[in-house]
């Protein structure tokens, strides 16, 4: 047998080889791809349901001392938000620091036990009463098992990381595990 011609055999067989690796890597990326997009497209249709039925309304933000903000949010879509969700809420606040005089945007956590850099359910009322009747909120570090239901306002406290100024006001930003948010 010639040497050329072994060469040449040698390297049509590790071409193949790598050929068939390379095929069985890419097999294995769409497969990986395409669960994936399953994944994105069964994470878009909760989006799809949620997004047209959620609607929440940040009715008034007043501050309670220079480090606490109180967001009085109120649920006016027509589905309730579990309050296992409640660590998928968006709480932005917008202030004036006391020292520098400069704004800051906060994003807030949640945490029923609160903390700097929170926030948390203070009270829950429905129409204007205070409490509820159905699926209540617990307020408390326990919380878990309640429904954020319609017409139901969330009095919400906001722990600021800082001291601000409170002659100047601040805004908040509500937003669901949806994307619909309220801001004022």
């Amino acid at each position: 047998m010639d040497m050329g011609l072994s060469v040449t055999v040698a390297a049509g067989v590790l071409a193949f080889s790598l050929i068939s690796a390379l095929a069985a890597i890419s097999f294995s990326v769409l497969s990986s791809a395409e669960s994936g997009i399953m994944l994105d497209r069964t994470l878009w249709e909760d989006f799809r349901e949620h997004r047209w039925t959620v609607s929440v309304e940040v009715d008034s933000v007043t501050f309670t001392n220079p480090t606490t903000l109180k967001i009085n949010v109120t649920n006016v879509g027509g589905v309730g938000i579990p309050e296992y969700e409640f660590k998928k809420v968006d709480v932005l606040v917008v202030y004036t620091a006391a020292v520098t005089g400069v704004k800051v945007i906060e994003y807030l956590k949640y945490n029923p036990s609160g903390g700097a850099g929170t926030w948390r359910v203070s009270s829950v009322s429905t129409s204007g009463v205070a409490g509820e009747s159905i699926n209540p909120i617990c307020p408390c570090p326990t919380a878990g098992k309640g429904v954020w239901d319609p017409r139901e306002r969330l009095s919400i406290l906001a722990f600021l990381s800082q001291s601000a100024d409170t002659m100047r006001g601040a805004n908040a930003l509500v937003a669901t595990p949806w994307g619909v948010y309220g801001y004022r």
